[in-house]
């Protein structure tokens, strides 16, 4: 599972939003691009309790998103 917490057109954009999330601990990376957006995922997890200690994480630091199997 991933929590996705941006889509951009532009992968700099996707890039920065990366950085300011691996700063603050997560392991942040773009997932990938469909449809010609660059997908943010904040983190992946294996099990749902690691899925909810990334989306409290990404939450607290203001950026919402959504579950990606």
């Amino acid at each position: 599972m991933n929590y996705i917490v941006g889509c951009f057109g532009d992968k700099s954009n996707a890039d920065n939003l990366v950085a300011k999330l691996k700063a603050n601990g997560l392991d942040a990376r773009i997932y990938d691009n469909k449809n010609g957006l660059h997908r943010v995922t904040a983190g992946s997890a294996v099990s749902i309790e690691s899925y909810h200690q990334i989306k409290a994480q990404a939450d607290g630091l203001g950026h919402t998103g959504w579950k990606l199997k």
